[in-house]
């Protein structure tokens, strides 16, 4: 069983009074830590501080980079479209047909020229006047697709 906690800090033991140093270096204790307590939160916020802000630089140049890399695609994007426009846009072009040349072709959209059906509508297949043999795909009403 402890005693100590019943003791006083001094006591008296014959003639001679002792003096026990334990609260000096208790209060010593507590003074220091109250020292260091502010000196701590400076250190933490300090440094918390410094992380963010390189946190948001780092972040913004990574944001900068990329878009100005998103820049570059598109000009590559933009030139090289250009490109196709004017080297293959003889390759790339549909030809146009009047209705009239096509409605004779398919010997006016007949069940017999029909090839088969799609989600548009029907295919049917045909021969233009100069023996270029064709498939034409009608719009359906229906499939919301075409001029409006």
């Amino acid at each position: 069983m402890k005693l100590n906690h019943f003791l006083d800090h001094s006591f008296f033991s014959g003639f001679l009074t002792i003096y026990s140093s334990l609260n000096i270096i208790k209060a010593d204790r507590e003074e220091a830590k109250a020292k260091a307590k502010p000196k701590m939160k400076i250190a933490v916020i300090t440094t918390a501080t410094i992380f963010v802000v390189l946190g948001i630089l780092v972040a913004s140049y990574c944001l900068w980079k990329n878009k100005a890399k998103c820049a570059d695609r598109m000009e590559n994007y933009r030139k090289n479209d250009h490109e196709i426009d004017d080297g293959q846009k003889e390759d790339l072009e549909l030809p146009h047909f009047e209705f009239t040349a096509v409605a004779n072709a398919t010997n006016n959209f007949s069940i017999n020229n029909k090839l088969g059906e799609g989600g548009y509508g029907p295919v049917y297949g045909g021969m233009l006047e100069d023996g270029q043999e064709i498939a034409v795909k009608r719009l359906s009403r229906s499939s919301g697709q075409g001029l409006k």
